[in-house]
């Protein structure tokens, strides 16, 4: 199956660049197969808060407050940061 091949590359790819950020979290492949937000809600919270102090900084500066967010109120100031 193509679609299949494309994701399981797509997904070999985010395990990279994933291991090359240090990003600690369990790389749960059937999760992310899923499309489960168990999965990538973590990976949006450390890109946005910790990987990078800048992006962080800019979030809290103009009041984005996502730290101590549940899942659901983390997810509407993610879209509304964008």
């Amino acid at each position: 199956n193509v679609n299949n091949n494309l994701n399981c590359k797509n997904l070999q790819q985010l395990r990279i660049f994933l291991k090359k950020t240090h990003f600690c979290n369990k790389f749960d492949e059937s999760l992310a197969l899923k499309g489960d937000p168990k999965f990538f809600l973590p990976i949006i919270n450390y890109a946005l808060l910790h990987y990078s102090p800048l992006v962080a900084e800019f979030l809290i500066k103009n009041n984005y407050e996502l730290f101590s967010k549940n899942d659901k109120d983390f997810v509407k100031l993610v879209i509304l940061c964008m």
